[in-house]
């Protein structure tokens, strides 16, 4: 727990799920805006995203990975 604690503490962080209206709401600057914060937190599928194109929406920075782990195998790095 000390180390989460670390990592968030007086840190700027940012949250991040698998929500499509980032790519279709904000700006392509939005994923530097994100790689900024001190600490990124993804959420699910968000580790690997399904293109390229989508890294300046979403940015490619992550500090630590929250899962419920429902998907599984090859779905998993689909997603």
């Amino acid at each position: 727990m000390d180390l989460f604690r670390n990592k968030i503490r007086d840190k700027r962080v940012a949250i991040l799920g698998p929500a499509d209206y980032v790519n279709k709401e904000l700006g392509d600057e939005h994923g530097q805006y994100i790689d900024s914060f001190d600490t990124v937190i993804r959420i699910n599928s968000m580790i690997k995203l399904p293109s390229k194109e989508l890294e300046k929406y979403y940015g490619t920075k992550f500090d630590i990975l929250y899962s419920s782990f429902w998907l599984t195998g090859d779905k998993f790095l689909e997603n």
